[in-house]
């Protein structure tokens, strides 16, 4: 094989590797702005009742809402 077959294979494995580290980007990318939509609903769940309190004691912020269905709601967000 001449220098012309090395160098297509050797393009395609590039090529290759450059389709798979874009789709794995495209993929951290969802994830990091599926954790996103967790933390922002995480963070409306609870609040620590004072500073000096341990961060087990908490309270919930949003009182429409059981802790229950803001945690199977940041669930769904992951599972997407």
């Amino acid at each position: 094989m001449g220098y012309a077959g090395e160098d297509r294979e050797r393009y395609a494995y590039l090529d290759l590797l450059a389709t798979a580290l874009t789709d794995h980007e495209k993929n951290l990318d969802n994830l990091i702005k599926r954790l996103e939509k967790v933390s922002e609903k995480l963070s409306l769940i609870v609040e620590p009742e004072s500073k000096e309190q341990p961060a087990v004691e908490l309270k919930i912020v949003r009182e429409h809402e059981t802790l229950e269905d803001l945690l199977k709601e940041a669930k769904d967000i992951l599972l997407e």
